[in-house]
């Protein structure tokens, strides 16, 4: 799901800054057909543990608003990441002065 968001996000002209886990994603992304004549609007923050203390510190400085789609669905030892979805959205609310859209968490 988060990569069709980056996908129509990209094809309607908006600047975007996908957050990835591994650094192996970011050409993974950019090859693919979808995304190559956008690259120039594409940048990528690597965070490699969504729980760790500051992960997303400086990762939205100089953003317009989150867009917040993925967090792993709950089954057997996989449960979602509150803390990650609450350090996000603690950083939407920087963006209260401006429109956003909700994550579905």
């Amino acid at each position: 799901m988060g990569f069709r968001v980056l996908a129509e996000a990209l094809g309607r002209g908006y600047r975007v800054r996908a957050v990835v886990r591994k650094v192996a994603q970011i050409e993974q992304i950019k090859d693919t057909e979808s995304v190559k004549p956008h690259l120039d609007l594409l940048e990528f923050v690597v965070v490699p543990d969504l729980l760790a203390h500051g992960a997303f510190d400086g990762s939205f400085d100089g953003a317009y608003g989150i867009v917040h789609v993925a967090s792993p669905i709950p089954s057997g030892d996989v449960r979602p990441l509150p803390h990650a979805d609450k350090v996000l959205m603690a950083r939407a609310n920087d963006f209260s002065h401006r429109p956003r859209i909700p994550s579905a968490t």
